[in-house]
């Protein structure tokens, strides 16, 4: 007997009979003396803030994530400094005092002695002072500070990266992903070069993962925010020659004097050289994690992966293409031979080391309704099948002889679809499964990017990311307010029995859907603030947070907007799991999934028992916050289950939700 079904049944036998299910997600705040007032969020972070009534030196912060919460107060008066696409930093009024709202829900302090500048990346947040920089990483908990050698610096926003040129001899560079301090290029005491960042074209500064600066005649150094490292890559002409192309893990670079291109990828930190005839008839273009070369004069389709650094081709084929669905995470193409009356599509993934260009599989004469992409999925529509590709596996799924008249076709970032008069087909790239559903009379059909919302004000249907089938939900009252994010569906009703208000939620991470109930009903819609993972509801003193996310989440997420959670081998994860206060854990990993309940234990075991390990993870704070850093073993891509077992005299044995994990 392994030794998680060891761990499992040790836990079993000290669990105290319990028949609540475990609830993760809901979280409902009291603050005495501090009632929320105005939502200071930005709808693309998990962590959140609003200001307090009455009280300008008070905020509260919290983190959907961790499902922890805290007031910071100060002697001044409190705001924010930037509500964007950024981590939130708040500043005292009159003084010098910052702190960073971590992913745990905490205000992390910072005071300086002098007025410093601001630099925003996506990610981090940067504060110089002339004498160094100090930069806030909201997935850690604390400020990294490094020491400046030179008053001629330059900082360097980025993605999951921030980077600074110190002089004209040191490079610094900050990555979200990895660790806590600054990762230096020291090129030595005789370095004269100019420190320049090569901006280059393409995605914009601060939804980049990597940056390139010239430090030599024909020699860049590249950081990456994957490796948290400076590469040193020589480039056979001078840099002038070169075009720079950026996107947010890749950058194309073309040499048209010597017609080759060099391709960068962010998760290797290397480059990879390919030459053709001609780069003035060849269409290069770079996306977040491939980039696409169509060598018309060889007749050749190329596609570059970051997540490997190397490349796949798909011969003789350049000229025949007549349609490109090119997403961020794959190359998808049309190629049409009219001569025989053929269709195909041909499909290479940019998660799967070494993937070829895969074929579709049309028939003779099959004709072609519509297509659409986005970046796991390319979906295709003809008069005989479905057709769906998974970047996941880099495998197409047919679904033949589907039913009623085409109406719409659609791809998002992690689902796909087809809506007939009589049905409607949805494509999950995670499980490479088309799945059917008649069509209501009444119904109506939403999407975002992980998510499929068939229904209408009594009732929903739901396909997510992480789903084998829909989850229905139906609803009582009547609907005040309903919307969805990324990660979530959600409906508001009036509770006609206790005069209050009825949440439905439906979580995409959890797969599945949880209720709140509220005493006071819900009527102003100001009081309701929809973000990308989660949506608030003030109440008074009372704040509740209903969360996209589940129990347990990584760093390796954007937070969802390109990619599922994933990692390669040899990366470090740091995991972010919340429970039961002061209760011990540990972490089970499997292959397979299953709903196995078992007599004592709150929750449902979600992993197959028959190939079951266990990480020792500890044990989880005062605040029921427990973080878990592990690297990734060097194994074939494939799904890792991952679910936090627990346990704590007062609640007994609980079982958290599933987290699919994919190892590229």
């Amino acid at each position: 007997m392994n030794q998680a079904r060891l761990v499992l049944i040790g836990l079993l036998a000290a669990a105290a009979p319990l028949n609540a299910q475990a609830d993760f997600g809901t979280r409902t705040y009291d603050f005495p003396g501090s009632a929320p007032e105005t939502f200071l969020t930005d709808g693309n972070l998990a962590t959140w803030a609003t200001s307090v009534v009455g009280d300008p030196s008070a905020l509260i912060g919290g983190s959907f994530r961790s499902g922890h919460a805290s007031v910071l107060r100060a002697t001044g008066a409190l705001g924010i400094l930037q509500v964007g696409r950024n981590p939130l930093i708040a500043a005292e009024a009159g003084t010098n005092n910052y702190w960073g709202l971590t992913m745990e829900g905490e205000w992390a302090p910072l005071s300086l002695q002098t007025p410093p500048n601001f630099t925003f990346s996506q990610d981090l947040f940067c504060l110089d002072d002339g004498s160094a920089v100090h930069v806030f990483q909201w997935w850690k908990n604390s400020w990294v500070t490094e020491g400046l050698t030179s008053p001629n610096y330059t900082v360097v926003p980025g993605r999951g990266f921030l980077a600074v040129a110190d002089g004209t001899r040191r490079l610094i560079g900050f990555s979200k992903l990895v660790d806590t301090q600054a990762s230096v290029l020291d090129l030595g005491a005789g370095a004269s070069w100019p420190l320049n960042h090569i901006i280059g074209g393409g995605e914009s500064l601060k939804r980049r993962n990597s940056a390139m600066f010239e430090i030599g005649n024909a020699e860049v150094a590249a950081y990456s925010a994957y490796t948290d490292s400076w590469a040193r890559l020589t480039l056979p002409a001078p840099l002038t020659n070169y075009f720079f192309e950026y996107d947010k893990n890749t950058i194309a670079i073309t040499d048209p004097v010597n017609n080759e291109f060099f391709l960068y990828s962010a998760v290797t930190n290397t480059l990879q050289r390919i030459g053709v005839q001609d780069v003035a008839s060849t269409v290069i273009e770079a996306q977040d994690f491939v980039i696409r070369i169509v060598d018309t004069l060889g007749n050749n389709l190329f596609c570059f992966r970051a997540i490997d650094g190397t490349t796949s081709a798909l011969p003789g084929q350049a000229v025949a293409t007549t349609n490109q669905l090119f997403g961020n995470n794959h190359y998808t193409v049309q190629v049409t031979d009219t001569a025989r009356n053929t269709t195909d599509y041909f499909a290479v993934s940019g998660s799967v080391r070494s993937a070829p260009f895969v074929s579709a599989g049309l028939g003779l004469g099959e004709s072609v309704l519509a297509d659409d992409f986005n970046d796991m999925v390319a979906v295709v529509a003809t008069d005989r099948a479905l057709y769906g590709f998974s970047a996941f596996s880099n495998t197409w799924t047919s679904f033949p002889n589907w039913q009623g008249t085409f109406s719409r076709i659609n791809a998002q970032d992690f689902v796909g679809w087809v809506e007939s008069d009589t049905h409607y087909y949805v494509f999950s790239p995670r499980e490479n499964r088309w799945i059917e559903r008649p069509r209501g009379a009444s119904e109506t059909l939403r999407d975002s990017d992980q998510l499929v919302v068939i229904g209408d004000a009594d009732g929903q249907s739901v396909y997510g990311m992480e789903s084998t089938g829909f989850r229905n939900q139906s609803f009582s009252g009547p609907q005040f307010l309903f919307g969805r994010g990324n990660s979530y569906s959600f409906s508001i009703h009036d509770d006609q029995a206790t005069g209050g208000s009825k949440v439905y939620f439906f979580q995409s991470y959890a797969d599945r859907w949880i209720q709140l109930d509220i005493p006071t009903r819900i009527s102003d819609p100001a009081l309701v603030d929809t973000n990308e993972d989660g949506i608030l509801i003030a109440e008074g003193n009372r704040l509740h947070a209903l969360s996209g996310f589940a129990d347990i989440s990584t760093v390796y997420t954007a937070p969802n907007d390109n990619y599922a959670y994933h990692a390669f081998p040899g990366s470090r994860q740091d995991f972010l799991a919340s429970g039961v206060p002061n209760a011990s854990a540990v972490m089970l990993l499997g292959l397979n999934r299953t709903v196995l309940p078992i007599a004592g234990v709150r929750g449902d075991l979600l992993i197959d028992p028959a190939a079951l390990a266990n990480v020792g993870a500890g044990a989880y704070d005062g605040r029921g916050i427990l973080r878990i850093p592990l690297t990734v073993p060097p194994i074939s891509p494939r799904i890792i289950r991952i679910q936090m077992a627990s346990f704590a005299p007062t609640s007994g044995v609980q079982l958290g939700r599933l987290l699919q994990f994919e190892v590229f």
